[in-house]
C-alpha cells in the first residue's frame, strides 16, 4: 500500500472541496484521483501532475481534449489525468462521496 505525503492529503482534502475528484469503477475496486482543468489552468495542472506522478502510470502524460457544450455549440479544450488505482484513496472517496 502507497503512503501519500502530506502535501497530496493536503491537495486531495482541499481539492475535493474545490474542483478536484475521486472516481471508482466499481463498488469493490480502489478509486483514483482525477484531474481535469481548463486549459487556462494549464500550468496548475501541470504542478498537481508533479505532485501526484508517482501514484500514476510510469508513462502517463496529461492529456488534452476537447468537448462541444450542446446547448451553446462552443467547443472547450481541457487538460486531464487520472492517477492508479489506489487504496490509498478510498477512504478519501468514502469521506466525500457517501
Amino acid at each position: 500500500m502507497l503512503n501519500l505525503s502530506s502535501l497530496q492529503k493536503q491537495i486531495i482534502v482541499g481539492g475535493l472541496l474545490g474542483d478536484l475528484s475521486i472516481v471508482r469503477a466499481k463498488p469493490s475496486h480502489n478509486s483514483r484521483l482525477a484531474v481535469r482543468h481548463s486549459t487556462d489552468q494549464t500550468a496548475y495542472t501541470m504542478y498537481l501532475f508533479s505532485v501526484f506522478k508517482n501514484l500514476c502510470t510510469p508513462t502517463l502524460v496529461p492529456i488534452i481534449g476537447s468537448y462541444i457544450d450542446t446547448r451553446t455549440s462552443n467547443t472547450y479544450y481541457n487538460i486531464s489525468f487520472f492517477t492508479r488505482s489506489l487504496s490509498c484513496f478510498n477512504e478519501y472517496r468514502e469521506l466525500f462521496y457517501p
